[in-house]
């Protein structure tokens, strides 16, 4: 057990500092778009990591939709600014957008986490008319272990049997509409990359948490709870199969959803492709879909 934590540790150190590097680089290229207010570091907790950033036209006229985001990294890493151009570029699209930073895995668990969002989503319940968000218009996105925070998130809001195994309570508002880019679906079963992490997500003594029954989401509980749901991913997505695969979930069950899976030069259609690069052809394709989508159920 212990060569398989330090292994982690040193794989999570390089690719934090890999994460590290890339935001660099693209902070020293990229501009900040000018039509889009960026409003830093909102608190919604009093952890360090419970703060959150607000993204909205600066020409909007009139409400729009709210979007909340959340960043992935394996629930180990990242932070929010990892995805702040793509935060900007679904503002442009036509949202009020919610970016919100979140505790990590070890230190703490995904129960704790999940209550964390929570948070977040009722302090967003109080902020966003003061932006001109809609709560009557509110959808979730994430990518990669985001889209984990979000589809879970999601569920319970939506399933007060998911939010009371959990201890927590859902707010007023509705979610609408749901977007998973390249979604780490699966985080319990077989598969040997979950295997490792299980420890660090769930503790030790995960199986006795209420909250287990639901961990597969294809159960009912969870999936009846989905609202129209938009999955994106494309072939050089290390995670494409876990998304290929949850779209056949939701298809068999009849559960609405459009899957977007995009096929061209796999070097470009890279895990979370549009996040990392929301200028690209791929990314901005893939971006002005999803909005689309959440719009047209949104409406």
């Amino acid at each position: 057990m212990k060569l398989i934590e330090n292994y982690m540790a040193k794989k999570l150190k390089a690719e934090d500092e890999a994460t590290k590097r890339y935001m660099a680089k693209r902070d020293a290229t990229v501009t900040f778009p000018e039509d889009v207010e960026e409003t830093k570091n909102i608190r919604y907790g009093t952890g360090d990591r419970a703060i959150m950033d607000i993204y909205r036209p600066k020409n909007m006229e009139g409400s729009l939709p709210v979007l909340i985001d959340f960043h992935g990294g394996g629930l180990l890493l990242c932070e929010k600014e990892f995805n702040r151009y793509f935060c900007a570029e679904m503002s442009r699209l036509g949202f009020v957008v919610f970016n919100v930073e979140y505790p990590l895995a070890p230190d703490h668990k995904v129960f704790e986490i999940l209550g964390e969002t929570f948070k977040a989503l009722k302090t967003i319940g109080t902020l966003a008319p003061n932006y001109g968000g809609d709560l009557a218009r509110v959808a979730l996105t994430g990518d990669s272990a985001g889209g984990w925070l979000a589809l879970y998130t999601t569920a319970a809001w939506r399933n007060p049997m998911i939010a009371e195994s959990l201890g927590l309570t859902a707010g007023s508002f509705d979610i609408g509409a749901l977007a998973l880019t390249s979604c780490m679906a699966y985080t319990t079963g077989l598969n040997p990359k979950y295997l490792m992490l299980r420890g660090s997500y769930f503790g030790k003594e995960y199986r006795r948490h209420p909250f287990m029954q639901y961990t597969d989401p294809r159960c009912k509980a969870v999936t009846e709870a989905l609202p129209p749901t938009f999955l994106l991913t494309g072939n050089g997505d290390y995670l494409r199969e876990d998304t290929l695969s949850y779209a056949k979930a939701l298809e068999e069950q009849n559960i609405p959803h459009k899957l977007a899976d995009y096929e061209g030069d796999p070097k470009k259609l890279v895990h979370v492709f549009n996040v990392i690069d929301p200028y690209s052809d791929w990314g901005s394709k893939g971006n002005r879909d999803m909005a689309e989508y959440l719009l047209a159920n949104l409406d």
